[in-house]
């Protein structure tokens, strides 16, 4: 039996169960997505036996430096979805938001015990929960997401971070998550939620806690941006972003403006200004790394 992938994967789970009626067995397989380097590593360790025996590895965890804070940077949208696109420029938000990302990864692996990665390094199309999935195989501390959308009113602009509830902050930010979470629809994906049976008493309270450790980032992003970056009203707002639900990695996602608002696209645009931003970035992780260290996080 031979098994293709679009993309490339490992197999955490394989093994052979008697089927409910007990007439029969059927083959479970499970996989998950991993890094075109890792998948190549994997292929030049597979050793072939005559022996085939049921095996369970568990989430597959990339290698990081011992001890290092990780980040996860993931550049929104990518191939089939292109995102927004710029009033002037005609610029696909896929392609702003990678330039940004590549820039942020680079200033913060500069500092000083940081290690960040990027979730996509190219134009290919990422479904909402592989995204996640990335940053848990990477163990990461950190969850970046980086977009650049567009509204109806093209005077609105600024920057926006927006963390994960139940329940939208307001209306432009519940607008947003629809607008974000159709990515998947847009390939074909279909998001499925867990079954209420699966969040327990110990994953809600996990969750309950990475939130507000993403609030926490979320405040000192915006403390980092005060006078630096043009701001929108109210710059720290939440919504249901499937993209922000891993219950363990603080995430945020992070608009960096707006491409309907021609001050907002130059800007997206300008290489200088978003060296700029990654810098004020770069300190926000500072700080919130800082003081999660000394609450013991």
């Amino acid at each position: 039996m031979v098994l293709t992938a679009n993309k490339p994967v490992a197999v955490t789970v394989a093994d052979v169960k008697a089927d409910e009626e007990g007439k029969g067995f059927r083959l479970v397989l499970d996989a998950e997505r991993v890094t075109e380097a890792r998948f190549s590593s994997l292929i030049e360790e597979q050793k072939w036996t005559s022996t085939v025996t049921a095996a369970k590895t568990g989430r597959l965890v990339e290698p990081a430096a011992p001890g290092a804070f990780v980040v996860a940077v993931d550049a929104g949208h990518g191939g089939i979805d292109t995102g927004a696109i710029g009033s002037e420029t005609k610029m696909e938000e896929k392609s702003v938001t990678l330039a940004f990302a590549t820039q942020l990864v680079e200033t913060l692996n500069k500092e000083n015990g940081v290690k960040a990665f990027l979730t996509r390094d190219k134009d290919e199309f990422l479904s909402l929960p592989e995204r996640v999935q990335i940053a848990r195989q990477h163990s990461a501390n950190l969850f970046i997401s980086i977009h650049a959308d567009t509204l109806k009113q093209r005077d609105i602009r600024g920057a926006t971070v927006y963390t994960i509830s139940d329940k939208a902050s307001d209306h432009l930010a519940a607008n947003l998550a629809a607008r974000e979470n159709l990515s998947d629809e847009i390939a074909g994906v279909t998001f499925k939620s867990e079954p209420a049976e699966v969040a327990d008493i110990l994953i809600d309270l996990t969750r309950r806690e990475t939130q507000a450790f993403s609030v926490n980032l979320a405040r000192s992003v915006v403390s980092s941006f005060e006078g630096q970056i043009n701001l929108i009203n109210n710059p720290h707002r939440h919504a249901g972003f499937h993209v922000l639900q891993a219950p363990d990695v603080p995430s945020i996602l992070l608009e960096l403006g707006f491409l309907s608002n021609k001050e907002d696209e130059k800007l997206l645009v300008d290489p200088v200004w978003r060296s700029k931003v990654a810098d004020l970035l770069a300190v926000a992780v500072r700080g919130y790394r800082g003081e999660a260290v000394a609450n013991g996080g």
